[in-house]
């Protein structure tokens, strides 16, 4: 096994592979000393309780993790150190340069930057709001 889609059996590109400090990062058969981070990469805050929140697979592994939001402009909608899927994003912004602040955002594609916390690369990517 040589990456995390093999070990999860997902082929999902929001994925991406953390080796632990107990991990053989020599050798690729070893998934024991790894943890997959899966972002959801759509959500519906829409209150019906199913999908309400961003949730992050496996966060709580990396309790010095810092999430950014950004809209299409590259301006920064939501901002939160040590993100948690008990307490996830509603798709409500706390950003400073929105209009609307703790307004719900509208519907549309975001990016992401979530750093670990940890040293590691932060991982980028995209997501989805619907409602």
């Amino acid at each position: 096994l040589t990456d995390c889609e093999e070990i999860t059996g997902i082929d999902d590109p929001s994925t991406v592979l953390i080796p632990t400090a107990t991990s053989d990062e020599t050798d690729p058969c070893d998934p024991i000393g790894t943890i997959c981070i899966t972002v959801v990469n759509e959500f519906s805050p829409n209150g019906d309780g199913k999908g309400d929140t961003l949730v992050i697979e496996n966060i709580e592994n990396y309790p010095n993790n810092t999430l950014e939001i950004y809209n299409r402009w590259g301006n920064i909608v939501y901002k939160k150190r040590g993100y948690s899927n008990s307490n996830g994003w509603n798709g409500i912004s706390n950003g400073r340069v929105t209009v609307n602040t703790s307004k719900e955002l509208p519907v549309g594609t975001y990016y992401y930057v979530l750093d670990f916390g940890d040293g590691s690369k932060p991982k980028v990517g995209w997501l989805y709001i619907n409602r």
